[in-house]
């Protein structure tokens, strides 16, 4: 038998799983996966900028960073989205991240949704990611491609929006819901082609039934539906989530471009 020493990596993931002094923006950081990630990236020394429709976060946090909050912002509007991120790039003139967690779910009767739900549904999850999105462009750090061939590995700045399986297929008495995860699916492959080239990574997760209280109304509303039970549990952990949400910020992920991750349990 041959022995090997295996030497300490400079790239490990302990290494590249650092976001000291990162600026993020995370959407909906009040509470649920949004939350649990806002206290795994303080924790590993980023400034978190929280945005949230609540008036308060909770202050429960055991951290190396520093956390923002910005109360009562409804990221459907576009002043009150524009209004916020200005007030951060004061704080971060450059920004590094971008979690939009904010969303809401309702269902239908006999699966039909109606207009009103329709709309605000759209709004929040779709319209809301969509200005989010955009008003983050404008502040995000980007590397000057006139003197890089190639954008580094360590460099890209990176948005992961939050769709759902709900944005992978359809589910009854969800129409609303599952077309906003759908617009949100397809608004991220969009926009990782268009901001490629400046250095800013877009992808999005799409979780499937997570133990968060808007996983529960959904647990609520449809326990028996055998299309919310999965082999391995009938609800995700919002820490899986937040890590896969920390892999996809992070230079070990930075092969993806465009892509619709499925944190899903298996169903």
């Amino acid at each position: 038998l041959r022995q090997f020493t295996i030497l300490p990596d400079s790239s490990s993931k302990q290494a590249k799983m650092n976001f000291q002094d990162k600026a993020i923006v995370v959407t909906g950081g009040a509470s649920g996966i949004g939350l649990c990630a806002v206290k795994k990236l303080l924790a590993l020394g980023a400034t978190v900028h929280v945005m949230d429709m609540a008036d308060k976060i909770p202050d429960d946090f055991d951290s190396h960073g520093k956390v923002f909050f910005y109360p009562n912002i409804d990221v459907s509007s576009r002043p009150a989205v524009a209004q916020a991120f200005k007030a951060v790039s004061e704080r971060s003139p450059t920004l590094h991240g971008l979690l939009n967690s904010a969303g809401i779910i309702r269902f239908g009767r006999a699966g039909c949704d109606d207009d009103e739900t329709m709309d605000k549904i759209m709004a929040v999850n779709f319209t809301g990611t969509w200005n989010a999105c955009t008003e983050f462009f404008k502040y995000a750090a980007k590397v000057d491609r006139e003197k890089v061939e190639e954008i580094p590995r360590d460099a890209d700045v990176c948005i992961v929006n939050m769709s759902s399986m709900a944005g992978v297929k359809g589910y009854p008495g969800a129409s609303a819901y599952c077309s906003s995860k759908h617009a949100v699916a397809g608004l991220t492959k969009t926009l990782a082609i268009e901001w490629a080239p400046v250095g800013i990574r877009v992808n999005a997760l799409a979780p499937g039934l997570v133990d968060t209280p808007m996983g529960q109304t959904v647990l609520d509303e449809a326990r028996s539906a055998e299309p919310f039970k999965m082999p391995m549990r009938n609800l995700l952990q919002a820490d899986e989530i937040a890590d896969t949400i920390l892999f996809m910020m992070s230079p070990q992920s930075s092969g993806f471009v465009g892509a619709i991750v499925q944190v899903n349990g298996g169903k």
